[in-house]
């Protein structure tokens, strides 16, 4: 078996109108996808080259949903861990957190076919693969959490990128 840490995971949320109100980007994986047609999901990737985890996840996000202006990213304090029996092997994917305009548009890849922003509930409702309800679950208790938020940002679109 091996190890894999080439793989990210992105939540990306907005906040309504100011206010506490968050909405999260859930995408629909293609029908046609080998691995887990027809799921929603949170951005997800795959490091090229010698990119970094956080050059990876601004590439995918941009490549997955057309999204050009990041308000903020963080760093989440956990990493998502799963077993891929495609590769034969655990993962182990940085998590990161991009916050948005509330009118940000999305123009989605051929990857998948449709998306949503959502309550934090309903994606909880409509994700399955563990990894990413932790991932959003994690985002919630850390990053959208006054007391820790700071702790992890590592800065806004114009300083990072």
């Amino acid at each position: 078996m091996k190890i894999f840490s080439d793989t990210v995971q992105v939540v990306i949320f907005y906040r309504e109108n100011d206010t506490s109100l968050v909405k999260f980007l859930i995408l629909k994986r293609s029908e046609y996808d080998e691995v887990y047609p027809n799921i929603w999901q949170i951005c997800t990737g795959t490091s090229i080259g010698d990119e970094t985890a956080l050059q990876t996840s601004i590439r995918e996000v941009k490549e997955e949903t057309g999204i050009q202006d990041i308000l903020n990213i963080w760093v989440v304090p956990q990493v998502a861990t799963y077993y891929s029996v495609h590769r034969d092997g655990i993962c182990f994917s940085p998590i990161f957190a991009f916050e948005v305009k509330e009118d940000q548009e999305v123009k989605i890849s051929e990857e998948h076919t449709d998306y949503f922003w959502i309550d934090f509930e309903k994606a909880q409702n409509l994700l399955f693969i563990p990894s990413y309800k932790y991932s959003l679950n994690t985002v919630k208790e850390y990053i959208l959490n006054e007391a820790s938020s700071n702790l992890f940002h590592i800065g806004h679109n114009k300083n990072i990128i």
